[in-house]
């Protein structure tokens, strides 16, 4: 399966996990603003931060315009716990996107077997 993993990182840990995640499952990585024919991949892994609650609008437009049947969503969130997951379900649901996780402290996690951030690169792997 084809995959490529789009992200939009203010602070540098959206991309880290992005590049952590590519380079777990062998994937594309590219940063939205350089956003190639999408429709070339099987399954289309958007990372992004979460922005006075929300996403940044190069993420919503690649999402809509994309209308890709498979995406899976990745947040980078200050929040956990209930607000995190109440923050995630807004936002996945605004997109239409199912298959979608948040992560906090997500910086602290690329790279350590084990973490949040390496059991979603390790079941998109297997999906």
């Amino acid at each position: 399966m084809s995959t490529v993993v789009i992200y939009s990182s203010v602070l540098g840990g959206t991309r880290k996990a992005a590049e952590y995640i590519g380079s777990k499952i062998g994937a594309d990585v590219i940063n939205v603003k350089n956003v190639v024919d999408t429709s070339k991949y099987d399954r289309i892994v958007v990372g992004s931060g979460v922005y006075a609650g929300k996403v940044p609008k190069s993420i919503v437009k690649l999402v809509k315009e994309s209308n890709h049947p498979n995406v899976c969503l990745f947040l980078s969130c200050l929040y956990e716990g209930e607000k995190g997951l109440s923050q995630l379900k807004r936002i996945s649901e605004e997109l239409g996107i199912k298959d979608a996780v948040f992560f906090n402290k997500i910086k602290k996690q690329v790279g350590v077997k084990g973490s949040k951030l390496d059991d979603y690169a390790t079941r998109l792997l297997h999906n």
